[in-house]
């Protein structure tokens, strides 16, 4: 894999993190229009997603699997809307919901595609969290924000900075020694 497409998959969850903090700024905000987001949201992760997967997959066909997991869960998503739309639960419980369903996707995909992508559903988790017990959590919100992007960034850092220094097996000056007794000339 190239250097910068290599960098390209090591940006994309921080990216993905970005989103969702905007998502939960947005929804705080203006929680009667937030659910538009979300569901645009839901669209970008499953394009990311099932790419990542398809990319990174030993076949290199087409990622089926990855591709039903976000269909359903866009398939939950759209059911929340419609109870919005009955009357069954309002925008706030509604953009609770949406954060939960992606929180639920984001961490099964990132079982098959690597814990960064857990660790951003795990954030998700506790955003719902804090939302449902917190009256005021833009604090709280911020503060683990902070502290994911710090996380996020440190981890960009360093991968870029191993891969600018690969490791070596060996040193310049050594010489290179064969165990096989059919090279050693006798």
């Amino acid at each position: 894999m190239s250097r910068t497409r290599s960098l390209y998959f090591e940006i994309i969850p921080l990216a993905l993190l970005i989103l969702s903090i905007i998502g939960v700024a947005f929804t705080q905000v203006w929680p009667m229009q937030s659910h538009y987001y979300w569901f645009g949201l839901f669209a970008v992760f499953c394009v990311i997603f099932v790419f990542i997967d398809t990319k990174r997959a030993d076949d290199p066909g087409f990622s089926s699997a990855m591709l039903m997991q976000w269909l359903t869960t866009i398939v939950a998503l759209a059911i929340v809307y419609l109870m919005i739309e009955t009357g069954v639960i309002n925008h706030d419980q509604a953009a609770l919901f949406s954060i939960l369903l992606l929180a639920l996707s984001v961490v099964l995909s990132g079982i098959k595609l690597g814990f960064r992508f857990v660790l951003i559903g795990l954030y998700l988790f506790t955003i719902v969290a804090l939302i449902a017990y917190l009256e005021e959590f833009i604090v709280p919100l911020l503060i683990l924000a902070f502290f994911a992007l710090i996380v996020e960034a440190f981890w960009i850092h360093k991968r870029i900075k191993a891969s600018r220094n690969p490791p070596s097996d060996q040193d310049d000056d050594e010489v290179p020694t064969s165990s096989d007794p059919s090279q050693s000339g006798m």
